[in-house]
């Protein structure tokens, strides 16, 4: 299927009449949903440090979303945050308010006005969506505008909402809190028009088994949290890497997109980093930075001295 970016000019409109600005919000802050979501048991998040004879940089493995009883940053990880010359996150503040990523979440993720999500569907996918929105109450017509990868995004906000996470309490929100009382600049490593046509630029079989993914996913969150949390207190990069990009890897098509070719780019720019002095911090979702094709493993294939910390 060839896909066609929705109007332009109502783009803000619609988005708001079928998913809700605080849900757009929510969504900014949860661009991968599946990657990471630990409660606050858990010992320090995940972290590394890029260093040549002038230059250190941290490699910090966020999460998007927390609790209201969340504690997730250390004092050590804290002191290495505010010694930092810039702090590096996927998309810098700016590009994640409503007024920026919702007209580019709109056109990139809006269904044209003569097709709605459950037609355009294969009849399997169609029974799994309709089973879902019964099962949750959902009015049928919920995500009748919404692409198959919008409609994925949104179902996991909506669940992991009802557990108690919130974008608003992830880490990069504290992080960048913490980075703006300190005066350290905030740069972002992508744009939201990159991230969004991330997902526009995916095959429609591609969009459709996201949506399965994420569905079967819903299913068993209270398990794949508790194993996550299991995995995250014993250190365990290897089983961190199974239980995040396992399931994504696949669809080989989405692993490539969203992960494996991101996470290059973003070597290609600590790269450039490297080639000035400084101490610099860089946030980003955890399930980028573990496994062979995580950006510690594709800095030190590149020849740059990584440690884990």
């Amino acid at each position: 299927m060839n896909w066609k970016k929705a109007p332009p000019n109502n783009a803000m409109n619609n988005l708001e009449q079928w998913i809700g600005a605080s849900m757009i919000k929510q969504i900014l802050y949860s661009f991968i949903i599946f990657l990471i979501y630990i409660p606050t048991s858990l010992g320090a998040p995940s972290s590394w440090t890029v260093t040549d004879t002038d230059t250190t940089i941290i490699l910090y493995g966020t999460f998007h979303l927390g609790t209201p009883d969340t504690s997730w940053l250390t004092n050590e990880t804290l002191v290495r945050l505010e010694k930092s010359d810039r702090l590096y996150l996927e998309l810098a503040p700016e590009q994640m308010t409503p007024e920026i990523m919702g007209p580019i979440m709109a056109a990139h993720g809006l269904l044209p006005q003569n097709q709605t999500l459950l037609t355009i569907l294969p009849a399997s996918a169609h029974q799994n969506l309709e089973s879902y929105m019964q099962s949750r109450g959902i009015a049928p017509n919920s995500f009748d505008r919404m692409r198959p990868w919008l409609a994925s995004m949104v179902i996991g906000m909506q669940e992991f909402n009802a557990r108690g996470f919130s974008g608003d309490l992830g880490a990069e929100k504290l992080i960048s809190r913490k980075a703006i009382n300190h005066n350290i600049p905030i740069y972002g490593l992508e744009t939201a028009e990159g991230q969004m046509s991330i997902f526009s630029a995916l095959r429609f079989e591609d969009e459709v088994d996201f949506l399965a993914m994420t569905l079967n996913d819903m299913k068993n969150a209270d398990i794949m949290i508790d194993n996550l949390i299991t995995a995250w207190k014993t250190g365990n990069d290897r089983a961190l890497d199974e239980l995040m990009n396992k399931e994504l890897s696949r669809i080989p098509g989405l692993v490539k997109t969203l992960l494996h070719d991101r996470n290059e780019n973003w070597v290609k720019e600590i790269s450039k980093m490297m080639k000035e002095p400084g101490y610099f911090f860089v946030a980003v979702g955890a399930g980028h930075l573990v496994g062979n094709h995580g950006v510690p493993t594709l800095l030190k294939n590149a020849g740059h001295g990584v440690l884990k910390n």
